[in-house]
C-alpha cells in the first residue's frame, strides 16, 4: 500500500485543497482475519509520487469503526533502512474482539508537536476501507456483488437493487450484514432496507436500516472510494436504494 505525505495548499478564496498528485483512488479493501497475524507493507511517497525517508517521524495506524469510534491505533515498524518503507502488523490475538465486518484504517505521523495524516490518494483521503473476516476459511465464502440497479424515479435519478437473501435462508445465527457502496464522485443518499417476509413482492413490508445516527438514510458528498456498513439483525431478504445528485454508485458488496 502506498501512503503519501503532502504539502497542501488551501485556497483562501475558495478552500479547495491542491496538490500535484494524480494517483488513483483504490477501490480494494484490506481483508484482516481474525485469529491470524495481519501484515500490511507501506511505501511512504510525496506529492511527485517519490520515495521519503520518514526517519524523523513515528507512524502510527488506527482502526475506527463505521460510527468513526477508534477501535485501536498501533505503530508501525520501519522494514528498510532509507525508512520509506514501513509494515503495520497485527498479532493473531488482535482482533479476537472486534467484530467481523468493514471498518476503516488510517496513517498518520507524528512530528514534534502534531500528529498529521498520510494520505491515500490525490483527493487526500487519509483512511481505507478494511473488511475485516471472522476466520481463514471466509475467505473462500463469496460477497454478493450488485450491479444491476433498476430506476424507480427517473425525475429524481432514484434507483432500487433486487432483493437479495438475507441471514434466515442459512444456518447463520449472529444476523450481521456488512456492505459496501463502491462510489465514483458521488453526491446523494443511500439506504438499505430489510424484511421478514418470506415473499419479497411489492406488498412485502420493507424496512430501513438505520445506516446514520440520526438518519435511516447515508450521506455523501463528491465521493469517491468504499463506503461500508455493518447491520446486525434478523432478515429474509435485503436491498438497497440510491438518490443520486451527481456521480455514480458503481456497485454495492454484500456479505451476511
Amino acid at each position: 500500500m502506498k501512503l503519501h505525505k503532502y504539502t497542501v495548499n488551501l485556497s483562501a478564496s475558495t478552500g479547495k485543497k491542491r496538490t500535484s498528485r494524480s494517483a488513483k483512488t483504490s477501490h480494494t479493501p484490506v481483508r484482516f482475519f481474525k485469529g491470524a497475524e495481519n501484515n500490511i507493507t507501506l511505501s511512504i511517497a510525496d506529492d511527485k509520487n517519490k520515495d521519503i525517508s520518514m526517519s524523523s517521524y513515528d507512524i502510527l495506524g488506527t482502526l475506527i469503526d463505521p460510527s468513526s469510534t477508534v477501535i485501536f491505533s498501533k505503530a508501525c515498524k520501519a522494514v528498510s533502512e532509507d525508512f520509506t518503507k514501513y509494515e503495520f502488523s497485527l498479532q493473531a490475538d488482535k482482533l479476537l474482539g472486534v467484530e467481523a465486518g468493514f471498518y476503516k484504517l488510517s496513517f498518520s505521523y507524528a512530528d514534534d508537536i502534531n500528529q498529521l495524516p498520510l494520505y491515500v490518494d490525490n483527493a487526500l483521503n487519509n483512511t481505507v476501507s478494511v473488511e475485516v473476516v471472522k476466520d481463514n476459511y471466509t475467505w473462500f465464502e463469496e460477497s454478493t456483488v450488485i450491479e444491476s440497479f433498476n430506476v424507480i424515479d427517473n425525475v429524481n435519478d432514484i434507483s432500487e437493487t433486487p432483493s437479495y437473501k438475507g441471514d434466515q435462508h442459512y444456518e447463520d445465527t449472529n444476523g450481521l450484514h456488512t456492505f459496501a457502496f463502491y462510489a465514483t464522485g458521488f453526491t446523494g443518499k443511500v439506504w438499505a432496507y430489510g424484511t421478514l417476509d418470506a415473499d419479497p413482492n411489492d406488498d412485502a413490508h420493507w424496512f430501513p436500516l438505520k445506516l446514520d445516527t440520526i438518519e435511516d438514510y447515508n450521506t455523501m458528498t463528491n465521493k469517491t472510494g468504499i463506503e461500508p456498513f455493518n447491520v446486525t439483525c434478523n432478515l429474509a431478504f435485503i436491498k438497497f436504494k440510491v438518490d443520486t445528485d451527481s456521480g455514480t454508485i458503481d456497485k454495492i458488496l454484500y456479505r451476511r
